[in-house]
């Protein structure tokens, strides 16, 4: 009789083990293979050298006896395992980390920068929103909704505390930004254990497409972490669905479409094959994911149309953005498959014309060049698609970014980041694709960025809802490595 016991939450015990033949399982892969749990006979080997550095990729303990193998905890039917202690300190050293980063980037290049491009309207409507003036345009005279609600509604507590405060603004968005590192940990923990969510928040902490924008006055941290949140509702809808799950990622998307539009695709591309999956109650099921989107999203809908001359969903930004896209500009030449203002600017409304009008007004002509110049789409969907990916180009995006406060050379550090861990970011995925854990919410995402650029235009910015997915697949494939290089070339049987 012999036992053998693992720090923490890993513990095996080899009860009266009888002699004869034995089968050797490597403790590290009973979590993520179930299919190989110890039978009667079986002998679990552990890696050496120390306890300490054993694998702890097991929630609970599992005790291996001639007559059952079975956990000495219950499953969770609701989702994983509580944390440790030590994850929690090791998460929140990386936290620690993600917040210097950000804040020596702040200090040495953002600390009397002014705001340049969309951050030029996010930070003064705040200011406007701070002082009461909910909605109304910072610059000229009349409603606005140049970009969805979420991103100003969120900065404006940074103007009561200190009103007209730029570096106020964007103290705030970095705190944000280190809240998104520790989400990233979180939910990488949630589909592969915790050395895994700690290796993904530190890549989360270090990596240049992430923490650039966490200093901006924009909506990029913002969706960063409604998407976020939104993956954890549908990880956990998925877990058990039902009615009130359903509806809670329902009314996440909805929240994050206040902060980007193009977040509610997730809502056919991930929930709503999920519902249909599910086997029951699906009618009743995308009735309440629907009616708890719509809710969300109703007040600033209907508050639009009371505004506005002409329909007003969610913003007026769209006809501005067709419109810039699709000219001569961007359709030939250098400006190939990105945006050019002065397309829009040359191509006013109407004088008279509210937000609105101007928005439908380009929109209309931008639609009209695109079936015009038909015979060029595909070749302008095509290098819009690359520029977002940095496969066409980037150095010249690299100096396009500079209209955006992203200096060059942090874009620079971006694009070859990103090209590191992409390959990576594959080899998770087949990772987590063996141990038969859902893939569609991370692979939504470089969906969604992908129809976004084709059409509309090409801008690493974009790739956001990416680099996340980016982060959590490279992050599982290092550990599935790590625990690969642990496990015992060979060992002889445990004697009896």
């Amino acid at each position: 009789m012999g036992t053998v016991a693992a720090r923490g939450e890993l513990g095996l015990h080899l009860d009266q083990v009888p002699s004869g033949e034995n089968t050797i399982v490597n403790a590290s892969e009973l979590h993520h293979q179930p299919e190989r749990l110890p039978k009667p006979r079986t002998l679990v080997r552990f890696p050496s050298p120390a306890p300490s550095t054993w694998p702890r990729t097991i929630r609970g303990a599992v005790t291996v006896s001639p007559n059952a193998v079975t956990p000495t905890t219950e499953p969770d039917a609701g989702g994983p395992s509580p944390p440790r202690r030590t994850f929690w300190v090791h998460l929140g050293l990386v936290a620690a980390l993600a917040l210097a980063v950000r804040l020596a980037y702040l200090l040495a290049f953002k600390r009397d920068s002014p705001p340049l491009g969309d951050a030029i309207y996010y930070s003064g409507e705040a200011l406007t929103i701070a002082r009461g003036h909910w909605f109304t345009h910072p610059y000229v005279v009349g409603p606005a909704a140049d970009h969805p609600p979420g991103t100003a509604v969120l900065l404006a507590p940074a103007d009561w505390v200190a009103p007209g405060s730029l570096f106020a603004q964007r103290l705030l968005v970095t705190l944000v930004g280190v809240a998104v590192v520790v989400l990233i940990g979180l939910l990488t923990r949630r589909l592969a254990g915790d050395r895994a969510g700690i290796i993904a928040a530190v890549i989360a902490a270090l990596y240049a497409n992430l923490w650039m924008n966490d200093v901006l006055t924009m909506s990029e941290t913002f969706s960063a972490a409604f998407i976020l949140f939104a993956l954890f509702a549908l990880y956990r809808y998925a877990d058990a669905p039902g009615v009130a799950r359903a509806a809670v990622a329902g009314a996440v998307i909805g929240a994050a479409v206040l902060v980007r539009a193009e977040l509610g695709l997730l809502a056919p591309l991930v929930l709503l094959p999920l519902i249909l999956r599910s086997g029951h109650q699906r009618l009743r099921q995308l009735a309440a994911a629907a009616a708890a989107l719509l809710a969300v999203n109703a007040p600033w809908f209907v508050y639009n149309l009371t505004r506005f001359d002409d329909v007003v969903l969610v913003s007026t930004n769209d006809g501005l953005t067709i419109r810039g896209a699709n000219c001569d500009k961007t359709y030939n030449g250098i400006g190939l498959g990105f945006w050019d203002l002065s397309c829009a600017l040359d191509d006013p409304a109407p004088a008279g014309s509210d937000e609105s009008e101007q928005s439908t007004w380009w929109r209309d002509h931008g639609f009209e060049y695109m079936t015009a110049n038909l015979d060029r789409l595909p070749a302008v969907m095509t290098v819009r698609v690359l520029r977002t990916w940095s496969l066409y180009e980037p150095e010249q995006m690299n100096a396009l970014n500079q209209g955006e406060d992203r200096e060059r050379w942090a874009s620079k550090l971006g694009v070859y980041s990103f090209w590191l861990l992409a390959p990576v970011a594959v080899a998770g995925a087949v990772v987590l694709r063996r141990r038969r854990v859902l893939l569609l919410p991370l692979l939504a995402l470089p969906v969604i960025v992908t129809l976004v650029a084709a059409s509309f235009y090409g801008l690493v910015r974009f790739r956001l809802p990416a680099e996340i997915s980016v982060v959590v697949l490279a992050a599982v494939a290092v550990d599935a490595l790590m625990s690969r290089r642990e496990r015992p070339v060979a060992a002889p049987p445990i004697a009896t």
